[in-house]
């Protein structure tokens, strides 16, 4: 997605006005302190161990890539695994930013915009 999703304009313009996007990597083995509260890697030297930020923020379903998405208040909204070509993913973020998941599914607002 680095090569092409966040290298579509639009994607980038849109994400600029209404995210902070920060890149994470999961396996971090420094502790990533947030909001007051340190998160460590239980076993850095080991391969492939989950810093606990990154469990936590993706509640455990651990596939690369993925996006996590918190509201104003630091609160979970949704993950998203996998790679998404940038339509996509706009649509994604427009459905974010626009706080449609408050008040519809995912597959009603795919409906409805199809219309």
């Amino acid at each position: 997605m680095d090569a092409e999703t966040f290298k579509d304009p639009e994607v980038v313009a849109y994400m600029n006005e209404y995210f902070y996007a920060v890149k994470l990597n999961a396996e971090e083995k420094s502790p990533i302190k947030f909001e007051g509260k340190v998160y460590l890697n239980p076993d850095p030297e080991r391969t492939r161990s989950v810093n606990e930020f990154a469990a936590m923020l993706l509640q455990g379903q651990m596939s690369y890539p993925s996006y996590a998405f918190l509201d104003g208040h630091n609160k979970p909204v949704t993950n998203l695994p996998g790679y998404h070509k940038a339509p996509e993913f706009l649509q994604v973020l427009k459905f974010i930013a626009d706080e449609q998941y408050k008040k519809m599914s995912w597959q009603e607002y795919v409906n409805q915009s199809a219309n």
